[in-house]
């Protein structure tokens, strides 16, 4: 485990078999997309950047509003992002990552009914993708995503 300069934790790894094409279709339950929320955004692209040599691209208007995109291959990796307003600014950064799912208000639904909480409502995102942010029964908060901009499909490597 590692702590970029702003205290968000993730892992790096080598899968023995690869990693999956960026051609496969991804369906229900893959893990589809990851989201940095950070208080600063452009240094902790450019840390990114220089650690596992991502591409950093601005968002695409009219998202200017601090919000970055890693590729590599030419590929969207994930997206780094202003911590949300909710948050005290003093809060630590962090990794979200997203499953996809067919239907975002159902498996909101789903999660209530096993004991998790919808942190965030369902709601169109920056890529006009639906989503939401859950958390499990222990308090672990992931989000969903119905993907419909299939130009973010790809794995953080």
């Amino acid at each position: 485990m590692i702590a970029d300069p702003q205290g968000a934790l993730f892992a790096s790894l080598h899968a023995p078999h690869g990693d999956p094409n960026d051609t496969d279709p991804t369906v229900q339950g893959d893990w589809i997309w990851n989201a940095l929320l950070t208080s600063t955004p452009s240094a902790s692209a450019g840390f990114y950047q220089k650690l596992f040599g991502y591409q950093v691209e601005a968002a695409p208007a009219p998202d200017t509003n601090q919000r970055y995109i890693l590729e590599s291959q030419s590929v969207a990796r994930a997206t780094v992002n202003p911590l949300p307003p909710r948050l005290p600014p003093n809060a630590r950064a962090r990794w979200l990552s997203f499953v996809q799912v067919d239907s975002v208000g159902s498996a909101a639904e789903k999660a209530v009914q096993l004991g998790g909480r919808v942190l965030v409502e369902p709601h169109l995102d920056h890529q006009n993708s639906m989503i939401a942010v859950l958390a499990d029964p222990a308090g672990a908060a992931f989000g969903v995503m119905e993907l419909h901009d299939t130009g973010l499909t790809g794995d953080a490597k």
